[in-house]
């Protein structure tokens, strides 16, 4: 074994915060809400755990997968756990109209199905199938392109000690006009990671719900720091690193 670069290590460690999973557990960086432009509104970071969609059967967007489901709250394939919803709708959020009646088929085709809650309730949402020590990325979509009192609809996106995004059904509040997703990152120090989707309040004419359209989870690469998950010591044992790396 190589002590000065155990030394250099622990220095590391030091200077650098090896051990900030332990503070950062449960929080995810969300970066602002979009609107739905384009299929490469889908990210091919890293690599693909899983996606899913609320609509009828599987589609591909940019070369992702999104697996179709119905399940309303529940465990999705040993991949998602959702709480709080209760409801879902595998062809509701659809227009003819442009813009979102101009996107191709297959984007069209995850977006227009949805898992819902009740008006004025939060839905939580566990990503399960993580490694401890590893970066993910998680995409979010909702989307309602519909006229009529749903188009004011708002909900915020948000984790423990994460921070909260504030998501829109329908970006113009106008028939045609999609809704918007958001894009998060997070280091987990367990093999699941929950987020929760929050509908309270309301806005002139109606009344906000939790809603998810999409989802999806990546893997994404990172370098090796020391997390101890083998057996605590401070050694080179590949497995003591995140990702499965070793320095040796």
């Amino acid at each position: 074994m190589n002590k000065g670069r155990l030394v250099v290590g622990a220095l590391g460690c030091a200077l650098l915060g090896c051990f900030q999973q332990a503070a950062e557990a449960g929080a995810i960086t969300f970066g602002p809400a979009v609107t739905i432009t384009a299929t490469t509104d889908v990210s091919t970071a890293g690599t693909l755990k899983y996606a899913h969609s609320w609509a009828l059967g599987d589609r591909t967007n940019n070369g992702v997968k999104f697996v179709g489901t119905t399940l309303n709250n529940g465990t999705i394939s040993n991949n998602v756990t959702l709480a709080g919803f209760g409801q879902q709708n595998s062809t509701a959020f659809n227009s003819a109209t442009a813009p979102f009646g101009s996107l191709p088929a297959s984007y069209r085709g995850i977006l227009t199905g949805a898992v819902y809650g009740a008006a004025n309730t939060t839905g939580a949402v566990t990503l399960l199938q993580l490694t401890p020590g590893r970066q993910y990325q998680v995409q979010l979509w909702v989307n309602d392109p519909r006229a009529g009192a749903t188009t004011g609809r708002t909900q915020v996106v948000t984790s423990v000690a994460g921070n909260s995004q504030t998501m829109k059904y329908n970006v113009a509040a106008a028939a045609g006009s999609p809704g918007q997703l958001v894009t998060g990152s997070f280091l987990v120090d367990g093999s699941s990671q929950l987020l929760r989707v929050v509908g309270v309040g309301g806005f002139v004419g109606g009344t906000n719900l939790p809603q998810i359209n999409a989802l999806q989870v990546r893997e994404l690469a990172g370098g090796a720091y020391w997390n101890g998950l083998q057996n605590g010591t401070l050694d080179e044992v590949s497995t003591n690193y995140q990702g499965g790396l070793s320095l040796a």
